[in-house]
């Protein structure tokens, strides 16, 4: 009887491994196969001249190659519906032209090129990121971290920000940091701080908030670690929001020697906005077959590209340079 069940079970398990063991075979593809498109990708500010990249899309089941540049482009460029110039190519599909948008600007890019469909895209500039200093404080402590040298002292650079927010549109915002490095007044080396902020963000100073607005604002999750430092004003609609930074830095006693910690906050469009989110959420899905695809978001009249905008406030902060002068 035992020799009859183990029979049994391993014409079973040969069934199975049957099951989860497949051949490889080409299967020819019967659907149509989408021609090129025009791609736009363009972002604009308020601090450098109109620049646009131009390529064109690949079959999605096509040769895996480099995206094609397009380089015989006509690039035109509209600034509140009237024809601002035309951008020149400067090589690698890259065209930029001469203008510097404003606040509040309608920025709009027109795109020919022979063999393809004409296309076009708008962009509103945002207005200027209302911001400005609490506080800026800085205390010498002594080094408590992990592998720090005893008796080292530190210089605690606490920066203390304000951002009031417009409650008579809406608002999309992001902040960015730097730490740069300058010896003689040349900058040695720059890098970017990794800002979280439900970290930043000083919920004492956010009227009517509570520690329920970082929740509310950032949710907690793997999917979202590229976009820790963007959100709406949804929840802060008109409010002030407080925004407070942390740094240590050893105490500086090379006259010569400048650290410097810069603190970018700014305004983008709303397609920008849905562009970054939209665009995370695919790369974050990408492999995972039970979850749908998501389409990443597109003002471009043929839905293939993406022309936003923002307009940044920069501030920077320089740390002590000795213990005598915290």
């Amino acid at each position: 009887m035992k020799k009859k069940h183990t029979s049994a079970f391993a014409v079973l398990l040969a069934i199975s491994l049957g099951i989860f063991i497949s051949c490889e075979k080409d299967i020819a593809f019967k659907g149509e196969v989408t021609d090129p498109m025009l791609v736009v990708n363009s972002t604009v500010n308020t601090d450098s001249v109109v620049s646009a990249h131009i390529s064109q899309s690949r079959f999605v089941l096509g040769k895996v190659s480099p995206i094609p540049d397009v380089e015989n482009a006509a690039v035109t460029l509209y600034v509140n519906g009237t024809v601002m110039e035309k951008l020149a190519h400067k090589g690698k599909g890259v065209y930029k032209g001469s203008y510097v948008p404003k606040p509040s600007d309608e920025i709009g890019i027109e795109v020919e090129a022979p063999g393809f469909e004409k296309l076009g895209a708008k962009t509103m500039m945002p207005e200027n990121v209302n911001l400005s200093v609490k506080s800026v404080t800085e205390t010498v402590k002594e080094n408590s971290y992990p592998g720090g040298n005893t008796g080292e002292k530190l210089i605690e650079l606490n920066i203390k920000l304000t951002l009031t927010d417009n409650p008579e549109q809406e608002n999309y915002y992001f902040i960015k940091g730097r730490r740069n490095a300058y010896y003689q007044g040349m900058l040695q080396f720059s890098y970017p701080l990794d800002l979280k902020l439900s970290d930043i963000l000083d919920n004492k100073q956010v009227v009517g908030g509570g520690d329920a607005v970082s929740g509310i604002l950032w949710e907690e999750d793997e999917g979202n670690r590229n976009i820790k430092n963007i959100f709406t004003d949804l929840f802060v609609n008109g409010k002030e929001l407080g925004l407070n930074f942390v740094f240590h830095e050893p105490v500086q006693t090379d006259p010569d020697q400048t650290i410097e910690y810069e603190i970018e906050v700014a305004q983008m469009s709303k397609d920008l906005y849905l562009y970054v989110i939209s665009a995370n959420k695919a790369i974050s899905n990408n492999g995972i077959p039970i979850v749908e695809a998501t389409q990443v978001h597109s003002n471009v009249t043929n839905h293939v590209g993406i022309l936003g905008a923002y307009n940044s406030h920069k501030m920077a902060f320089t740390c002590s340079r000795d213990d005598s002068n915290p």
